[in-house]
């Protein structure tokens, strides 16, 4: 793995930086309410989006869900990583 830079996070659009093969994003919010919407998933505007940003490098999205098939992914030049359950699950006392 490589460092990442912190002066490039942009926590506005979920950006967090590069790596020599991808640019890297993380759709998340520490919200239960957010991470149970629609917004934290991967839709196609978002892809469309993320891929726009650098057509020429791929691009690395970290997700609750996705709403895109991986074949229009992979066309667009994005791949999902669904995040560990463990980030968003319910702790009960």
């Amino acid at each position: 793995g490589q460092p990442l830079d912190a002066g490039k996070v942009r926590a506005a659009d979920g950006y967090l930086g590069e790596s020599a093969q991808y640019h890297v994003w993380l759709l998340y919010r520490p919200d239960l309410d957010f991470l149970k919407s629609r917004d934290a998933a991967l839709s196609l505007a978002a892809a469309e989006r993320i891929a726009a940003s650098d057509p020429h490098k791929r691009h690395l999205v970290f997700a609750p869900a996705r709403y895109v098939p991986q074949k229009k992914l992979l066309e667009l030049g994005v791949e999902h990583a669904p995040l560990p359950y463990a980030l968003y699950r319910i702790e009960k006392a």
